[in-house]
């Protein structure tokens, strides 16, 4: 079926047995692939070992997240519709961290479970005739 058709189910090529992690300095969503994983090679001594990299852009309404599996590099780009945004990972940590390993369910969390900048009631109005 092709995107956006009736179905618009999406599969990620992304497992519980991979490590990812999160990125949670860099913000600038322009960057592709390439310039990603350059960035994650100061990081990590490999990044083209099928690691997951995660990348959140500073309002929160896009996420990148890029691995580098079986000579190909695969770049996931998602983002919200307006009023909605991702949830912002609450990290601790001794000082600026360049990086945070993700378990798997807390990655899951971040892509289905949005934040709301603004909550549109509708209110109903129902009136009973009193007699």
């Amino acid at each position: 079926m092709p995107f956006g058709g009736k179905d618009r189910g999406l599969m990620l090529g992304i497992t519980g047995t991979m490590q990812v992690w999160f990125m949670p300095n860099i913000t600038d969503m322009r960057m592709g692939h390439h310039k990603l994983l350059e960035i994650v090679q100061t990081k990590f001594p490999d990044p083209y070992n099928g690691d997951l990299y995660v990348f959140m852009s500073k309002d929160r309404k896009k996420m990148k997240l890029v691995r580098y599996e079986d000579h190909m590099y695969i770049l996931y780009v998602l983002s919200y519709d307006q009023g909605y945004k991702f949830m912002q990972p609450v990290y601790s940590s001794e000082g600026k961290a360049i990086r945070y390993k993700l378990d798997y369910k807390y990655l899951v969390a971040l892509l289905k479970c949005p934040a709301i900048n603004k909550l549109h009631l509708a209110v109903r109005l129902i009136l009973i005739n009193c007699i």
